[in-house]
């Protein structure tokens, strides 16, 4: 699919017509196109937020299909633009549209807005995707070339910025759609490796017997259930940011997630070949960001394993170490998670030196309980970083709620056998999410450090337009804008110098 900004309206099957209450056109598409549309806005067409209105004309032979796009009220804010052209494009598509020329003019904050017009840009490719699995005759419609028509100049830079960053978003859902018969801990890295060398940062790939010469006991002892497929440890770096702060993205990658001895229900365990959203999530980040040329220094670490049932599984009742040399409590098999992704921070601050922490996962049920379907829950000890991933949210329309570090709740994971207990009683003492990250915090050393839980917006069975049924890509835009995002906030707060 092909994207491009023209001054004038190029022929096309379909236009798409964004309008602001109260409804009125400020631009010519053409004589029959522009009729149909007057007398739409002055009959029936309000602009209220999210209307839709698809209208067909007759031009010369073809029939032409215009849609007007309701946004409601100005200011427009990314998220709303996002939801609503998506649904748009999705007409269109679902049209037979093989081009489509979106009348940005009409609504010029649409092109003076940088966020808003990356938004744009980058939704084409996100409702253009489709997931087949493997079906031999997929019907499928897409639409091949989508215009943005402007008279504003200079926007090329930012049309490709939002290209690069939906292609991130884009490839996570391919990882992520991946069942665990095809995707393994090995191929995961044969994918961030192939990318990486397409676009420009390295990876390194280690295999089991490195992972235990590490001391990563937490992750290995996740992974023992799985003897057919053995885990790995995934390092990518993009180092282009001078003595700039290194920023570690800890990505959660179980490929596969029975629950282990605390196993799940057959319908809880169908779709678990997606619990390494987050491992996806920084490999699209890490492509986006490499592909953009950003000047920041970014180190993605994933420890990708399953987490499956055998006879020499890890059991509810164990206690093992971990890289950090704590010691840990096994009461729950099914919080296995946390238990990889605290060696991988261990291992992104040890060894790799970075400065910052961003852990990204399909960590808990519960965050979906405290924030719903629409927002990832986010738990942190900084504020500025913070501050650094609202803005990201923003510009990316993938929403965060940020939860309390309750120190009161820490007692709940108190061992009387180990160092700390890696889950505590749902049923007796709540706080399920707040609890994971609390689990986390412990292996941080005090480090700057963001938890995003994504396990209530990682995959739809009933997609929103800007999707596909499976996963949803969550967390790669958000990754892309938070990393570009954080050299101004990390400046702003006197932290530019590395320690």
């Amino acid at each position: 699919m092909k994207q491009t900004i023209c001054k004038t309206f190029p022929a096309a099957d379909a236009y798409i017509l964004p309008v602001t209450c109260p409804a009125a056109r400020t631009v010519s598409i053409g004589k029959e196109l522009d009729y149909a549309i007057d007398l739409a806005l002055e009959q029936c067409f309000k602009a209220n937020l999210g209307e839709i209105k698809a209208i067909t004309v007759p031009v010369a032979g073809n029939l032409i299909q215009i849609v007007l796009l309701g946004l409601g009220e100005l200011p427009i804010i990314p998220r709303k633009l996002y939801l609503n052209m998506a649904r748009a494009l999705r007409v269109c598509k679902e049209g037979g549209a093989k081009e489509v020329a979106v009348a940005l003019d009409n609504l010029p904050a649409l092109c003076e807005d940088a966020a808003l017009f990356e938004t744009a840009c980058r939704l084409p490719a996100l409702v253009n995707y489709a997931n087949i699995g493997r079906k031999t005759n997929p019907n499928i419609k897409a639409y091949e070339e989508v215009y943005f028509v402007t008279e504003h100049a200079g926007l090329q830079p930012y049309m490709q910025a939002g290209m690069d960053c939906a292609q991130g978003t884009v490839l996570a859902r391919m990882l992520c759609n991946q069942p665990a018969s095809v995707q393994t801990p090995h191929s995961l890295g044969e994918d961030a490796a192939k990318l990486g060398a397409k676009c420009g940062f390295t990876t390194e790939v280690l295999d089991q017997a490195e992972i235990e010469a590490l001391g990563m006991e937490s992750f290995l002892a996740v992974a023992r259930g799985a003897k057919n497929t053995p885990p790995v440890l995934i390092v990518m770096r993009y180092l282009q940011g001078g003595d700039a702060p290194i920023i570690g993205y800890v990505g959660k990658g179980i490929v596969y997630d029975s629950g282990g001895y605390s196993l799940k229900s057959n319908a809880n365990m169908k779709n678990m070949f997606d619990d390494m959203g987050g491992a996806a999530a920084v490999i699209g980040a890490m492509s986006a960001i490499a592909n953009q040329k950003l000047p920041v220094n970014v180190v993605g670490v994933i420890a990708a394993c399953e987490n499956k049932l055998s006879y020499d599984s890890y059991a509810p009742g164990d206690i093992i170490g971990s890289m950090a040399g704590k010691s840990i409590e096994v009461t729950n098999t099914d919080a296995e998670g946390r238990l990889t992704l605290a060696d991988a921070i261990t291992y992104a601050i040890r060894k790799e030196r970075c400065d910052i922490l961003v852990d990204i996962a399909t960590l808990t049920g519960a965050a979906k309980a405290a924030v719903g379907k629409y927002s990832s829950a986010v738990i942190t000890n900084d504020d500025v970083l913070y501050a650094a991933l609202r803005q990201a949210a923003y510009c990316s329309s993938e929403k965060v709620w940020r939860l309390d570090a309750d120190e009161e709740m820490r007692v709940c994971l108190n061992s009387s056998v180990a160092d700390i207990k890696n889950a505590s009683g749902a049923t007796t003492d709540g706080g399920g999410c707040i609890l994971a990250g609390l689990f986390l915090q412990e292996f941080t050393e005090k480090k700057p450090w963001l938890h995003i839980d994504m396990a209530g917006v990682n995959f739809r069975t009933e997609p929103p337009a800007f999707s596909a049924s499976g996963a949803t890509g969550y967390g790669a835009a958000l990754l892309f804008y938070l990393a570009r995002e954080l050299q101004k906030y990390l400046k702003d707060a006197g932290r530019c110098d590395k320690k």
